[in-house]
């Protein structure tokens, strides 16, 4: 009798009108060396050559699950749809015009397996515009005892909140909510960082476009059906919701003291406002005063040498 002694890994790849973008995402998965995967690709009612593609490599490959929505569901409920029918002991999502680097599932099993007390395993989230990496997302491990402080910690340093992509425990985010806001992925992420710890490996872990929806917010706001407004201010908005989340609405937080989930719902909604306002705008705008006159920064020279990896994955991928 042949056993497979790894768990099953459910990948989730949301999609709409993705022709041109999901078979990149595809390649970069199955060439992953890990052997036990559950792909589900979910279409999102799209209107391009989407279904075709996704029905020949479901073909190709037993492993991929291809549903089509009846309608289109929106952009978040096409995500939490994954979720509901993914049946693995760990989950991961892989947006449609993003891709994984080689090995990198098996490196967060292995993890995973081996440390009880994490909710989540993440590498560097590297982001892409027009094929080269502009920024990396890294350092955000959230290792405290305090469910509550790690929750807060995660509010207070995430950027943009690329951990999204990293693998968490099913049954834990089966629990939590995906709301169709601008930042839900902060939300989400708090609550898996309730629920556990969270460790950012110093590996790249994911490589996410920024040429379409999540390119800017005021996109991702008309996506999300929010009051244009807040694209202009968006940190703000973000951090008005982590008080209701923490306040009352996610369930998680619902066990900690009532006076104490308050003030931690303040000290959240603050500390977003003061990390993004106060630290990541000021840095955006001296970069760019740099980059005027020419001058690279050393975060910037370390990107660039690391542009080549990238170009040859594309060249292969082509």
């Amino acid at each position: 009798m042949s056993e497979n002694p790894r768990p099953l890994v459910s990948v989730g790849i949301p999609t709409f009108n993705g022709a041109n973008r999901v078979e990149k995402a595809l390649s970069s998965l199955l060439a992953q060396d890990y052997p036990n995967l559950e792909i589900i690709i979910s279409d999102n009612a799209s209107i391009d050559g989407t279904r075709e593609l996704c029905e020949k490599y479901a073909r190709m490959d037993h492993r991929i699950n291809y549903h089509r929505q009846a309608r289109n569901l929106g952009l978040m409920p096409n995500f939490e749809y994954l979720l509901h029918v993914a049946n693995g002991k760990y989950f991961i999502f892989l947006s449609d015009d993003d891709y994984f680097p080689p090995g990198i599932l098996s490196k967060y099993v292995d993890f995973l397996e081996n440390n009880l007390e994490y909710s989540l395993i993440c590498g560097k989230v590297n982001y892409l515009l027009d094929g080269q990496i502009g920024d990396c997302e890294e350092g955000q491990s959230v290792e405290g005892n305090v469910p509550l402080l790690r929750s807060l910690k995660l509010y207070q340093t995430s950027k943009m909140a690329g951990l999204i992509h990293g693998m968490f425990r099913l049954d834990w985010g089966k629990q939590l909510r995906l709301r169709s806001i601008l930042g839900n992925d902060w939300h989400f992420l708090a609550g898996l960082a309730y629920k556990g710890k969270v460790r950012q490996l110093e590996i790249d872990g994911y490589y996410k476009s920024m040429d379409g929806t999540s390119s800017d917010f005021h996109k991702y706001v008309r996506t999300m059906g929010e009051n244009f407004i807040w694209g202009f201010m968006p940190f703000f908005k973000i951090s008005i919701d982590a008080f209701k989340e923490i306040a009352y609405r996610e369930k998680a937080f619902q066990k900690v003291f009532f006076p104490v989930r308050i003030l931690a719902a303040l000290y959240a909604a603050i500390s977003i406002m003061v990390h993004y306002y106060l630290i990541i705008k000021p840095r955006v705008w001296i970069g760019k005063l740099m980059r005027k006159f020419k001058i690279q920064t050393p975060r910037e020279k370390r990107l660039a040498a690391r542009n080549g990896e990238v170009l040859q994955f594309e060249k292969e991928a082509a």
